[in-house]
């Protein structure tokens, strides 16, 4: 019975230094994760990103990773103005990134505007022949909740 308790203790021992280890790299090498985000999403969008701050916290929305900016600027499929944000909240699970898609929960939009525009036959917000054709990451983007929160349209 001893050695079952051991065991047990030295697995969740395991477990608990493995979260702390995530948890300490997301500090560590903060800088070099969020200018990786924001140059990925720049590149499987096709399109050009501006932010004046990034932030990632792991506790805030816990178990997801939150990844914030400020001051967003994304440009659309045209390279015409499609969302300018004060605060942008994306709510990404842990293990996106081991796994063949990147499962956002949440895309929380704060105090901005949405800009719709059509050119021919084509709205600025369709990436969808985007992905294939600029070498961009093979995963998926699964997006589960988006919130608009003081947006004009």
């Amino acid at each position: 019975m001893k050695r079952l308790i051991r065991g047990f203790s030295l697995f969740l021992g395991v477990i608990l230094l493995l979260m702390l280890l995530i948890v300490a790299s997301c500090f560590v090498f903060k800088a070099t994760i969020l200018k990786k985000a924001e140059s990925n999403l720049a590149k499987k969008l096709g399109t050009e990103i501006k932010t004046a701050d990034l932030d990632l916290d792991p506790f805030t929305h816990f178990p997801y990773f939150t990844l914030a900016f400020e001051d967003l600027e994304i440009k659309g499929s045209q390279k015409q103005q499609f969302i300018q944000a004060k605060y942008v909240e994306i709510l990404i699970h842990p293990l996106s990134a081991i796994q063949e898609e990147v499962d956002i929960s949440t895309f929380i939009l704060n105090e901005g505007k949405v800009f719709l525009s059509k050119a021919g036959d084509k709205w600025n917000f369709d990436f969808s022949d985007i992905g294939a054709d600029n070498n961009a990451s093979s995963k998926e983007i699964v997006l589960s909740d988006l919130r608009l929160n003081n947006i004009a349209l």
